[in-house]
């Protein structure tokens, strides 16, 4: 039985890494590479835990805990930043000075990598808690929801990568702090929708997980096809 809840915990997070690496038309990413970008994004799940442990212990010590104020600051600068900050630096360390990263959308299919290496652990940790119901549940929500965190960190991820090509250090570092906190606010407002307990809440869930699915299928395909290369040269094979 626990075999076949990590299975089904692990399958739609393998199925939406493979459905963004068809999608890049240009040049193919190489399997070994992502599957180290996987690693690196279950090995951010350490860190990550061990800073919303602090951040809600101190969080806890200022406001009164189900309070608005405080599911606030702790779905968007607790959990999101901090699991996005390690997504972030973790997607940055496997990949970052890879002779392979020579298209923007590598960027993409990097970033997803990364982020549902996270999320399919994190998945099975709470499928093997509540069971099969959830697997289902999770599959259509946060692993959908975690990938889009990953398409958007990958879409500013790959254009800093093309600025510091062009020796524009400035917007490389703003692209980079774009790949950081805009797919921490979305992650935020996701996790911060699903605290409240209000019809308004429920509703505007729903909205923002129809933007979510728009954005991991139309958002990708039109990214792919913005696809340029991020080297003078667009290819480092000879």
């Amino acid at each position: 039985m626990i075999r076949l809840l990590i299975i089904l915990a692990s399958l739609p997070g393998i199925l939406l890494i493979v459905y963004v690496y068809k999608q890049d038309k240009i040049e193919k990413e190489p399997k070994g590479l992502l599957l180290k970008l996987m690693l690196f994004g279950v090995l951010s799940i350490i860190p990550a835990v061990i800073a919303e442990v602090i951040g809600d212990l101190i969080l806890g010590l200022i406001f009164p805990e189900g309070g608005v104020l405080y599911a606030f600051i702790d779905c968007f600068f607790v959990v999101a930043l901090s699991e996005e900050g390690f997504k972030f630096l973790m997607l940055k360390a496997g990949s970052w000075k890879s002779r392979e990263f020579n298209y923007s959308f590598d960027g993409v299919v990097y970033a997803v990598s990364t982020g549902l290496g996270f999320a399919i652990v994190e998945n099975i940790m709470y499928v093997i808690d509540s069971g099969v119901s959830l697997a289902f549940m999770r599959a259509f929500t946060a692993i959908v929801a975690h990938a889009v965190f990953g398409v958007i960190m990958g879409i500013f991820y790959g254009k800093a990568r093309q600025f510091e090509t062009l020796c524009d250090e400035r917007r490389k570092k703003l692209y980079f702090r774009r790949a950081l906190i805009y797919p921490a606010l979305v992650h935020g407002l996701y996790d911060y929708l699903l605290s409240i307990e209000s019809i308004f809440a429920v509703v505007a869930f729903v909205i923002v997980l129809i933007v979510l699915y728009v954005i991991m299928f139309a958002g990708v395909k039109s990214a792919a096809k913005k696809d340029a290369p991020t080297v003078p040269w667009p290819t480092n094979r000879w």
